[in-house]
This record gives C-alpha cells, sequence and structure tokens, in this order.
C-alpha cells in the first residue's frame, strides 16, 4: 500500500502537485481509494474528494471552485468529470504511468499550516462550500484517538462513510495510524453481507445506521466498540445497543467538518442521559450569547469552538469565513479564533454539554449535513413553482425526513415526479425530500412572518399515485403500518405503489422480514414485486396462507464419513466432460495477485497447506465406484510450491516472461484422480514484488470460492509470520456435506415441484439460438474466444434506473430485457433462451465453503407479436423472479429431464450468456 501511494504521489509530483495545489479523487469505493488518497498526501498536495453519486452540475461547481490540478479517477467514472479544467489520470486504464515511479516516500516541503484535504458541504447559497483543513488539525485529531482508542479496538474499522463527509478521517486515518484494518462497505447497512463482518471490531457511523442494525440484529459478536456522531443520540438507542448487541463502549461524538471530525466526545452509560460530551484535547468550546458573553451554567447559547482543531476557512470564500470564523476574544494569542457553530447548546452541572438543536436552517439528516435553502432554490428554479420551503419533520420520534411545501405559479399544476427529476438533476438523492405537500400559500403570522407551526403533515395524497381506498381489514392495516415505518410515509393507501414512493429491493427485502415478523407468513421478496400495494400484498399472503405449504428443504447438517460422498450434480457433469474429453484445461480457473512487499516463500507454503487442511475440497479427488464416481477425501496431501524467478532478467522483459508462464500454468491440465485439484505458483521479480498464480479445478472450486482462498490465505500468511493464532469462521460443514444434503432433498417431490417450473418454461425451447457469425460453427467446440468490455455512460445508467423503477423491476431485469430484444432481432427469432449465473449459496452456512455452487439459469422469453419493450420487460420480470425461485433444481438436471437434441458442437438449451 504504502509504495503503491508512493509511486501515485512521484507521478503528481511530475504534474505539478505540491503544497497548497489541490488534487481531486473521484473513485469508487475500491481497493484504488485508500493508496490514492495516500498518493496526494506524499506528493505534499491537498485532496479534494468527489462523490460519484453525486449529479454532474455539482460535480462541475465543486471542480471549479476547488480548482484541482489533477483529478485521479476511473475509467468507468471519467466522463462525469469530463469537460472541468483538471486534467484526469484513470487509475486503472493509466496504471502504466505509475509503474516506473519510484517506490521510496517522496520528500516534499510540508510544515503543519499547509493544505491537507477541502471538503465540500452543503451551501445555503445553493452552491457548495469547501472546508480547508490543515495537516495539524489532522494530526492533532488522529492523537487524541490514538489516546482514547487501543489498537485491539481499532484492529478492524468499518469504512462505511463516503470521503467526501469528514466521518471518513477517523474510519481512514486513526487505524491505518496505528497498523489497523480497514473493512471497506458500501455503507453500514451492508455490514451484514460483508464477507469479512466478523472481523470488524469498531463502526464509527451515524445513529440512524446503527438504529438498523440493532433492529436487523446485524451487529456481529467481534464489535466491542461503536462510535456515532452525524445526528442527536436517543437515550433508548443507548439502551437497546447495550442491552441486544456484545457492544462493551457505546461513544457520542459531536463536531462539524470546520472543526476537524470531532470537537467533543463522552463514553455513554446505559440508563443515563446522553450529553456530547467535553471538548477534546486542545480543543475550546464556548457557550455564549450574541453579544459573545458566556452564558450561565444551565441557559443556552450558541456554542462556539476554538482550538487545534479549526480550519483555516472556506476555501476561496473569504467572506463566508470572515462570517463563520470571528476573533476569539478569550484567547490571547494574536489573530485567534473561533468558528460560530450555529448549534444551540448548554452547559450542564457536570462539565458536558447538552446539544439543544439548530440555530439556523442547516441540519443534519442520516449523517448528511443539509442546508435547507439550497434545496429551496432548487426547487424555485422550476417553471412552474413561484414559492418554495422545505424543512425536516419529525413526526415520528427518531425519523426525521425532508418534506418539501410548494406553491405553484398561477394556473399551473405541480407533478411531484417531475420535481423529483428536476431536483435529482442537481441534488445528490439525500437532499431530495422525501414528500411534497402542495399549498395555494405559505401559511404567515399576524406580523407577516412564516408560521411554520401551521404547516401541515404530509399525507398519503403528496405521493405520486396516491390512492383513496383505506384499510378495511386488519391484515392490511399491518401492512399499512409496516410500509409507513419503511418508507417513512405519514398515511398510506391501498393503491399507492411501494416503488413509486421510493421503494427499492432493500427496502422490499425489509417489508419481507417485517412480515414475516408480524404475520408469521413467508412471502417470497417477488411478490413485493408483482403486487407493489398494500391490497395486492394482502391478496397475495390471502393465497399464501390458504395454499399448501410446499416441500421444505432440510437444515443441512455434516455427515459422517463411512463412505465415499457422492458428487454433487454440478460436479458430476464436470466428471462426465472429464471422461469425454480429458486433459482438458478448459474448466481450469487461474487467478493471479500481484504482490508488492517483503513475502516468505516457506512461510507462504507452509499457509498454502493450513488451507488445506481446513477445507476438505482442497484434498479431493474424483474415482468411478460401481460405474458412478465418488469424492475421495484425503487426510492430507503434499502441494510443493512452484516458483519461478524472472528477478535476473532486465524489467522491460519481466512481465512478458511473467505472462507467457501464467498463461503456460493456466493451460496445463489437472488429473481428478490425483490431489489436490490445486497449484500454487510464485513468480519472483524481485526481492520485494511478485506475482502469485493460483490454478484450480472448477469440480472444486467456483468464482466466490476463489475469494475466499484469497481472504483465508492472506489471514493464514499474516498469523503465520507473526507467531499468532489464526482467526478464521468456524466451518460447520464441508462441501461434501452440500453434496449429500443436494441428493437427499432434489428427489421425489421436491425434486418434481422444481423440474415441473421449468419443464414448463422451457416447453418447446429451441436447442440451438442461431446467431449471425462471420464464420460457421466448427464441428466440436472449443475453448478459444476473447472478452470485450462495454461501459454504459452515467447520463444512460441514470435513465435505465429510473425506468426500472418505473416499472418495479430490477436493473439487471431491464438490461436483460433489452438484450433479448436485440439477440431477436440479430437471430431473426422470437424464442430466445439466455443463460446468466447465480451463485447458488441460499443458505448463510454455505458462504464460506470452498467448492462448486454456481448454478446456471435459463432465461427464456417469447417476442412474438412484435411486443412493445414495456411488455417485454413485464415478461422478462416475471421469467427472472420465476427462476430465483426455482434456482435449487441443477442446470444438468434440467437438461437430463428436458433431453433436447445434443451436438458437440454446441452447449444445450443455452448458448449466450
Amino acid at each position: 500500500l504504502n509504495e503503491r501511494a508512493n509511486q501515485i504521489a512521484h507521478h503528481l509530483i511530475e504534474q505539478g502537485a505540491g503544497p497548497e495545489v489541490l488534487v481531486g479523487i473521484f473513485l469508487e469505493r475500491n481497493s484504488d481509494l485508500i493508496p490514492a488518497i495516500l498518493g496526494v498526501l506524499k506528493s505534499g498536495s491537498a485532496y479534494v474528494p468527489l462523490d460519484p453519486s453525486y449529479p454532474r452540475d455539482r460535480l462541475a461547481a465543486i471542480l471549479q471552485d476547488a480548482k484541482a490540478t489533477v483529478v485521479l479517477t476511473q475509467q468507468s467514472l471519467r466522463a462525469q468529470v469530463a469537460g472541468s479544467a483538471s486534467s484526469c489520470i484513470c487509475i486503472d486504464a493509466d496504471w502504466h504511468q505509475f509503474t516506473e515511479q519510484s517506490r521510496e516516500n517522496p520528500r516534499v516541503a510540508v510544515g503543519p499550516q499547509n493544505l491537507g484535504y477541502v471538503l465540500f458541504t452543503s451551501g445555503s447559497t445553493g452552491r457548495p462550500k469547501g472546508v480547508a483543513l490543515e495537516h495539524h488539525s489532522a494530526v492533532t485529531f488522529i492523537r487524541w484517538a490514538q489516546t482514547v482508542f487501543t489498537a485491539h479496538e481499532l484492529a478492524g474499522v468499518l469504512l462505511s462513510t463516503s470521503i467526501c463527509f469528514d466521518l471518513s478521517i477517523f474510519e481512514i486515518f486513526v487505524p491505518l495510524s496505528v497498523g489497523g484494518k480497514l473493512i471497506v462497505v458500501q455503507n453500514a447497512l451492508y455490514l451484514p453481507t460483508a464477507q469479512a463482518k466478523d472481523e470488524v471490531t469498531l463502526i464509527n457511523t451515524v445513529p440512524s445506521a446503527i438504529a438498523e442494525l440493532v433492529r436487523m440484529k446485524a451487529v456481529p459478536d467481534a464489535v466491542k466498540t461503536i462510535n456515532l456522531a452525524g445526528e442527536a443520540l436517543p437515550d433508548s438507542l443507548v439502551n437497546e445497543i447495550y442491552a441486544s448487541t456484545a457492544v462493551e463502549k457505546v461513544y457520542n461524538l459531536y463536531g462539524p467538518t470546520e472543526d476537524t471530525t470531532y470537537s467533543t466526545y463522552t463514553l455513554t452509560r446505559p440508563n443515563r442521559h446522553v450529553t456530547i460530551g467535553k471538548p477534546l484535547p486542545n480543543t475550546q468550546a464556548y457557550v455564549l450569547d450574541a453579544q459573545l458573553n458566556p452564558r450561565p451554567i444551565g441557559v443556552p447559547g450558541e456554542l462556539y469552538l476554538a482550538g487545534e482543531g479549526l480550519a483555516r476557512g472556506y476555501y476561496g470564500r473569504s467572506d463566508l469565513t470572515a462570517e463563520r470564523f470571528v476573533r476569539n476574544p478569550f484567547s490571547s494569542e494574536v489573530n485567534a479564533r473561533m468558528y460560530r457553530t450555529g448549534d444551540l447548546c448548554r452547559w450542564l452541572a457536570d462539565g458536558n454539554l447538552e446539544y439543544l438543536g439548530r440555530l439556523d436552517q442547516q441540519i443534519k439528516l442520516r449523517g448528511f449535513r443539509i442546508e435547507l435553502g439550497e434545496i429551496e432554490g432548487a426547487l424555485a428554479s422550476h417553471a412552474q413553482v413561484r414559492q418554495a420551503l422545505v424543512i425536516a419533520r419529525e413526526d415520528r420520534p427518531g425519523e426525521k425526513r425532508l418534506v418539501a411545501y410548494v406553491v405553484p405559479q398561477a394556473g399551473q399544476s405541480l407533478s411531484w415526479s417531475q420535481l423529483r427529476t428536476h431536483l435529482r438533476q442537481t441534488l445528490p438523492d439525500y437532499m431530495v425530500p422525501s414528500a411534497l405537500v402542495e399549498l395555494e400559500a405559505l401559511p404567515l403570522t399576524a406580523n407577516g412572518k412564516l408560521d411554520r407551526n401551521r404547516l401541515p403533515a404530509p399525507a398519503a395524497d403528496s405521493s405520486p399515485t396516491s390512492g383513496r381506498r383505506q384499510a378495511r381489514t386488519p391484515r392490511e392495516e399491518i401492512l399499512c403500518a409496516i410500509w409507513t415505518e419503511v418508507l417513512t410515509w405519514e398515511e398510506i393507501g391501498m393503491d399507492d405503489n411501494f416503488f413509486e414512493l421510493g421503494g427499492h429491493s432493500l427496502l422490499a427485502t425489509q417489508v419481507v422480514s417485517r412480515i414475516r415478523q408480524s404475520l408469521g407468513l413467508e412471502l417470497p421478496l417477488r411478490a413485493v414485486f408483482e403486487a407493489p400495494t398494500i391490497a395486492g400484498l394482502a391478496d397475495k399472503l390471502q393465497q399464501v396462507e390458504t395454499s399448501i405449504n410446499p416441500p421444505v428443504a432440510p437444515n443441512l447438517k455434516p455427515v459422517p464419513r463411512t463412505q465415499p460422498p457422492p458428487l454433487s450434480y454440478a460436479q458430476q457433469r464436470l466428471w462426465f466432460l472429464d471422461q469425454l474429453h480429458p486433459n482438458s484445461p478448459a474448466y481450469n480457473i487461474a487467478y493471479t495477485l500481484r504482490i508488492s512487499g517483503t513475502l516468505d516463500p516457506e512461510i507462504l507454503s507452509q499457509s498454502v497447506l493450513t488451507l488445506i487442511a481446513r477445507h476438505e475440497t482442497l484434498r479431493t479427488s474424483f474415482f468411478s465406484q460401481a460405474e458412478q464416481p465418488a469424492q475421495m477425501i484425503h487426510d492430507s496431501v503434499q502441494l510443493p510450491l512452484l516458483q519461478v524467478d524472472l528477478s535476473a532478467l532486465p524489467q522491460s522483459e519481466q512481465e512478458e516472461e511473467a505472462r507467457r508462464t501464467i498463461a503456460a500454468e493456466a493451460n496445463r491440465p489437472f488429473d481428478l484422480t490425483e490431489a489436490p485439484l490445486l497449484r500454487i505458483t510464485l513468480i519472483r521479480l524481485g526481492d520485494d514484488e511478485h506475482y502469485l498464480l493460483i490454478n484450480i479445478h472448477h469440480i472444486i472450486s467456483d468464482r466466490w470460492s476463489i475469494g475466499l482462498i484469497c481472504h483465508e490465505l492472506v489471514a493464514i500468511y499474516e498469523a503465520t509470520s507473526q507467531g499468532a493464532h489464526v482467526h478464521l469462521h468456524n466451518l460447520g460443514l464441508q462441501y461434501a456435506d452440500y453434496a449429500v444434503w443436494q441428493r437427499e432433498w432434489l428427489q421425489g417431490d421436491p425434486l418434481e415441484t422444481q423440474l415441473a417450473y421449468w419443464r414448463d418454461k422451457l416447453r418447446g425451447a429451441p436447442s440451438l439460438l442461431e446467431f449471425p457469425t462471420d464464420r460457421p460453427r466448427p464441428a466440436i467446440e472449443s475453448s478459444r474466444g476473447d472478452s470485450i468490455y462495454v461501459s454504459l455512460p452515467p447520463e444512460l445508467t441514470a435513465k435505465l434506473k429510473q425506468l426500472s423503477r418505473r416499472h418495479g423491476s430490477t436493473l439487471f431485469m431491464t438490461l436483460l430485457a433489452g438484450f433479448q430484444a436485440v439477440l431477436s432481432r440479430y437471430c431473426g427469432s422470437t424464442d430466445i433462451v439466455v443463460g446468466t449465473a447465480v451463485a447458488n449459496r441460499n443458505h448463510p452456512e454455505l458462504e464460506k465453503i470452498i467448492g462448486y455452487f454456481t448454478n446456471t439459469l435459463a432465461l427464456r422469453a417469447d417476442l412474438s407479436g412484435d411486443p412493445c419493450f414495456l411488455k417485454i420487460l413485464d415478461q422478462v420480470k416475471e421469467t427472472a423472479l420465476g427462476a430465483y425461485a426455482h434456482q435449487d433444481v441443477p442446470f444438468e438436471k434440467i437438461v437430463e429431464e428436458l433431453n433436447p437434441e445434443r451436438s458437440l458442437s454446441y452447449s444445450p438449451l443455452v448458448q449466450i450468456f
């Protein structure tokens, strides 16, 4: 990581980087993000983070104000910053520009008072403002954190905050400064699905996010510390965290971006009132009146902050800086300043600060800092809007949402869906109000001032497709309550559409979960897509309740190894293909890692053997028993580490020779009767530069498994090299247990139920999809081919997502419908079958097992009668949901059942994925 950052830094220095120079960072949350940030800092420059979810107008405004010299981005995002004055460097496509750079730390003349980073926040004038922070402020903040949090607490910190927000300063730099690990997820709510969730020791997020994780019972036991900031922290949430999780410490932290992330903190306790605590070391807090006189204990006033954490000001905005950063009359230092927070606070007798609310229009919602004036300005720019007001309502305790009150131009009528589309062109999603109330005029007091107390709560008729019918049965009332909770709408009509009210697949999952808890009925996720109204869902539940329960899959459990286990259906297909074409490398999975840094081949070899001992699959071979294949699980196997030393070659020749070596090894076949069906090759380029090639046969692995292998191999190597115990997820099951379970489960009625669906869907399907290639299909299918990757522009992707939302489909379904329509034109056929791969790990117990689980789904579309696209989309949505519900039956079983015409020149049923 350090050397990669150094290479980026040296390249940026060549581009003109240095003190007081700004470099933009516009990257998705991938492995390039952290070295890019460190590379900018190491070059002496300050970084300006940009969020890929921002509309182009907002990105352009930030880049214009920042005047960034360079923007580090990636190929898929480049179009979004095209046209800016900054030059763009794509970390992925342009990496060759970095490879020749030095891996040593660059020497740059950066001092504590130099600019470190600039974070752009919401602005009341409708234009984001950049908060300029200096190096000394961040260093002071990190040193405080090192005194409060132990290295054990920081061993695995969840990085769930966008780097455009100040919580990320803690999440990135504090754990790295003590040798901790960052566990990156899209946002905190993705923690339950994170592969490394059991390695998270500390979560740093907002109260609304942790409240949802607690509700889902999704806080891992390994998490012992939670930091909460960005919103007011309710006492009830603190009590719930301590009572229902293994968390030992819950900190409440407060601070604006202008004072380096956190200014005050406190360690909360159960059943005690939550305050925002006391100031950090080197930070001063003052509660003052309008004349800057200190307020007595217990008397509210505006909070002012001073000290080492204070920002330089707003980048390029001297007028705004002078307004918010004022002279500090309590300091003897010349030019000492303090920051007006706009927050109403009071001192308590015990020396802690209590937060009471805001004095202006700025709010914090789900951790995002929002100027309501910016949203109002965006609404007022619409031609049909005469006046607009936006407030954050809390109609239910603990659940705030943005509500827009709009007065239309005379003679005009407003469309909420059009207004939302208009807002999304200039505002990020978190700033788009969730409800609209249309008024003839804004309510005023007798003195002509706005009367906020008379603003009505949004009702169901503020939604785009409001229904007038109310709940008629207890079941409908329960469903209304569930929707109200999930969608944060005050009222729901029986015919309101879930997706037009702002619902999406993750929220649909919450609906299904709450139905299970409240009504004890298992409703498939597809039901929400099929019936996205309360009335429709109630009918679905009635059908579930009155129908005969389908066969339930038995629980997965370990089986004794008294006899050789059978092959899974997927393994059996590869076994027969190997008998048909022995010594073929077609089903080799080759995966190459580039390793920079010190590497001990002996420890690596020992780590590989530890991995093999842990997973039976990696010491399994296959043989025939009574004319049927079976698994032979060996107690132990030997796997010598193959080593190739290319360090003597000139650097210009090393990469080419490494590619030749990798290609030759990847195409070396396996003998399925010999274990292990795995080979590890280490290619040495230099003392601390290597390639590691993992070559494994598909019969014991899939792509998911490759991720497991890499993750566990790294964990084992790190622990072994440090003489420490290896902490890995306990494996209660092995792949052979799954193979036995699959054979026992998929027979009789369960198998017939699944097969009946596929027989109906694929009856009469064409054996071959005739695609018009420029050469005839060979008599025997070969494995020769190439890969071409195509990226869709962001504007088109946004429109596709909008289309998907409008019609209750997913983006995958929409793209599949388009793909099948195009294939129909090319092939001259109206009967189109396309394959797609699914991970097929439907049970949590299978997520940590190495093995071949992947299944193929055959998705058929009937395009006869020249249907319009929406009809095709409806059909594809139905087909996809049905296929997901019947994905347990192996593709091999479907082929065997349908017995299509077979040929060596093409695959049965599916030729195009």
